[in-house]
C-alpha cells in the first residue's frame, strides 16, 4: 500500500462536521504543498469553522478528531497532526494518547 493510501472510512464522532475527514485531507495536502494547492479554502473550511469546538475542548476534540481519522489514514491522518497543534495549545495536547496515535 501507498504511503498516503486510503485504508477504510471512517464514523464521524459526534462533535464533529459530518465532512471532518474530507476538511482534514485537504488540510493535510494544502500543508504539505502549500503553492500548488488548489482546494477548499483553509480558512473558512478548517479555521474559523474547527477553532471553536478545538478551544472549547481540545482533549476531546483531539480525540474525536483521532477517532476519525485514524482508520482512514494517509492524507487524512497527516492533516489531523498537524491540523492539532495549530488549533489548540500545544502544551495541552502534547501529552494526550489521541494526538500521539
Amino acid at each position: 500500500m501507498a504511503l498516503f493510501g486510503r485504508r477504510q472510512r471512517s464514523s464521524v464522532p459526534s462533535g464533529l462536521p459530518a465532512d471532518i475527514v474530507s476538511r482534514v485531507t485537504h488540510y493535510g495536502r494544502h500543508e504539505f504543498d502549500p503553492q500548488n494547492y488548489h482546494g477548499p479554502d483553509i480558512n473558512a473550511t478548517i479555521y474559523q469553522s474547527l477553532y471553536p469546538l478545538a478551544s472549547a475542548d481540545p482533549a476531546g476534540f483531539t480525540e474525536r478528531l483521532s477517532a476519525a481519522v485514524l482508520p482512514v489514514g494517509g492524507w487524512a491522518v497527516y492533516g489531523g497532526e498537524r491540523l492539532v497543534p495549530d488549533l489548540c495549545d500545544r502544551e495541552r495536547i502534547s501529552g494526550l494518547p489521541a494526538y500521539l496515535r
